[in-house]
């Protein structure tokens, strides 16, 4: 996952062991024997072309930094894709960020978004963020619009506390390298709605 702007938290995140239950999905954390199947979803070349090098991507979910979180989105008895969070825990900067990638042959089910909400409203109650970011690539309108109607939609009951979802794009940098690890990715001015609106 990219570094959020300001950087990681002074103190790592807990570990996350259990299994989250969304409406359709149901995410479970990572573990080290899911190589084959993360190489399947990376490799995909719908998945690919905002993710880049598979190998590295693979990699960096089996690893994961101390800030970074990843779980497996299981539909059924199929995994169909791995969503991951990246915690800021520092208590005056409390915020969480969320990057997702489901293989094609299932995407456009609405399984995606309920994946999303199902991680938004574990680090909502159970983690304590008030703020979470999603930031799909600029030319990613399938990825924007279906953020954009997710963040139109109260994450259960969390609309009163204020709590927001906002979508910063990000294109690459000139000469098309992925963000460079500690400096904010380039951004556009989009900006999605809140989730309590």
């Amino acid at each position: 996952m990219r570094q959020l702007p300001g950087g990681v938290g002074q103190s790592q995140p807990p570990a996350v062991t259990e299994v989250l239950s969304g409406g359709r999905v149901r995410l479970r954390p990572v573990r080290t024997d899911d190589n084959a199947v993360l190489t399947r979803i990376f490799t995909d070349p719908e998945v690919a072309r905002w993710w880049g090098d598979p190998s590295r991507a693979v990699r960096d979910a089996i690893e994961p930094d101390a800030s970074e979180t990843g779980f497996m989105i299981e539909a059924g008895s199929d995994v169909i894709g791995f969503i991951q969070s990246v915690e800021e825990t520092d208590p005056m900067y409390l915020h969480a960020g969320i990057d997702i990638a489901i293989h094609s042959d299932w995407q456009g089910q609405g399984l995606g978004p309920d994946a999303i909400r199902t991680l938004a409203r574990y680090l909502l109650s159970v983690r304590g963020h008030h703020r979470l970011t999603i930031d799909p690539a600029a030319h990613n309108t399938r990825a924007i619009k279906a953020v954009g109607r997710l963040a139109r939609q109260p994450v259960d009951g969390h609309a009163g506390r204020g709590l927001t979802a906002s979508v910063l794009t990000c294109v690459s940098p000139p000469g098309g390298a992925a963000s460079r690890p500690g400096r904010p990715p380039h951004t556009v001015g989009r900006r999605v709605p809140d989730l309590h609106r």
